[in-house]
C-alpha cells in the first residue's frame, strides 16, 4: 500500500445488533466493536467544533483563523478536558489491510450519497475528508474511472470522516447541504478539484456557480443541519478503530489509501470470484 494508516488499539465490548444489512463479511471473521469512549471523544470533539467554527470560521467582527491554528486550538482543548477528568486516552486498533469488517448499511436511516448501481454485487464504502490530500488523488483520477469500468457491478458510498481541521466539519456539511438539492457530487468534485484554496467563502462560490438555492444552502450550513448524520458517519467509522483517509471496505474487504485502479480492479475481480463460488 502506498499510504500509510495510523494505527492503534480498541476494547472489545458487545453492541447491540442494527436493524440494518452488512456488508460482505464471511462468517469466522472476527469483528471489532465499538468502545464507548469513542462517543464520548466524538462529542467532545464535535461540541468544540461548533464552538470553533462558530467563532472562527463564521466570524462577524473577529479575523478568521487558520485551519491550522483552529485545529490546534480544539485539539489542545479537547485534550486539556481530558486530563481535566483524569481520561486515559488509548487509541483503538485500526484495521488491516486485506481483511474483513461489518460495515453496516442502514436502510431505515437518510441513506449515503452513493454512485453506481443501488443493487449491485460490489459495495465500496469510502470514508473520506475533503481536506485531505489522498482523498483528492483518488477523487481526481480514480472514482470516475472505477464507476465507469465497472458499471452496474459497483456501488461506491460517500461518508464523511472530517478529523483533520474545522474545515474538514465545514466542507462536509456544505457537500451535505448541497445533497439536500441533489448536487452533492457535482459540489463533491468542484471541493477536491479546488482543494488548495479552500475556505468559507471558496465553498458558498462554488455552491452559487452549480446554482444552488443559496437561501437554503446558507441555511443549512449555518444552522449545520446536518450534523447528527455527520456525526453518524464518524461513529460508524470509529467502529472500525482509527481509519486515515481515504479508506475504503469493498464488500467489506478493507483497502487503504489513494490506490490506483489497478488496486481496486484487482480486489473487486477476486470479490466478484467469491461471490459466484458461494452462490
Amino acid at each position: 500500500m502506498t499510504e500509510e494508516t495510523q494505527l492503534t488499539e480498541s476494547t472489545d465490548l458487545p453492541s447491540p445488533t442494527p436493524k440494518s444489512s452488512a456488508v460482505g463479511v464471511p462468517p469466522a471473521m472476527m469483528i471489532p466493536r465499538f468502545v464507548f469512549i469513542n462517543y464520548l471523544l466524538i462529542a467532545a470533539i464535535f461540541s468544540l467544533l461548533g464552538g470553533v467554527i462558530g467563532r472562527y470560521v463564521f466570524p462577524s467582527t473577529v479575523e478568521t483563523l487558520s485551519t491550522t491554528e483552529v485545529e490546534t486550538i480544539v485539539r489542545a482543548t479537547l485534550n486539556d478536558i481530558l486530563d481535566e477528568r483524569g481520561v486515559v486516552q488509548e487509541e483503538p486498533a485500526g484495521p488491516v489491510p486485506d481483511e474483513y469488517y461489518q460495515i453496516v448499511v442502514d436502510e431505515e436511516a437518510e441513506p449515503d450519497p452513493f454512485l453506481g448501481n443501488p443493487d449491485a454485487p460490489i459495495v465500496i464504502v469510502e470514508y473520506s475528508d475533503f481536506t485531505c490530500g489522498y482523498c483528492g488523488r483518488f477523487a481526481r483520477d480514480t472514482l470516475a474511472p472505477l464507476v465507469e469500468e465497472f458499471g452496474d457491478q459497483v456501488k461506491l458510498i460517500y461518508r464523511d470522516y472530517p478529523f483533520l481541521s474545522a474545515m474538514s466539519y465545514v466542507a462536509a456539511m456544505a457537500a451535505e447541504c448541497a445533497d439536500d438539492q441533489g448536487k452533492f457530487w457535482e459540489l463533491h468534485d468542484a471541493i477536491f478539484a479546488n482543494q488548495s484554496g479552500l475556505s468559507q467563502d471558496s465553498l458558498f462560490i462554488m455552491a452559487s456557480e452549480l446554482e444552488l438555492d443559496m437561501d437554503q444552502f446558507s441555511t443549512c450550513v449555518n444552522d449545520e443541519t446536518h450534523r447528527d448524520e455527520i456525526i453518524a458517519d464518524v461513529q460508524s467509522a470509529s467502529e472500525l478503530g482509527q481509519l486515515g483517509t481515504p479508506a475504503f471496505f469493498v464488500n467489506g474487504r478493507f483497502v487503504s489509501g489513494a490506490q490506483p485502479i489497478a488496486v481496486f480492479r484487482e480486489v473487486i475481480a477476486e470479490e466478484l470470484a467469491r461471490i459466484e463460488a458461494e452462490s
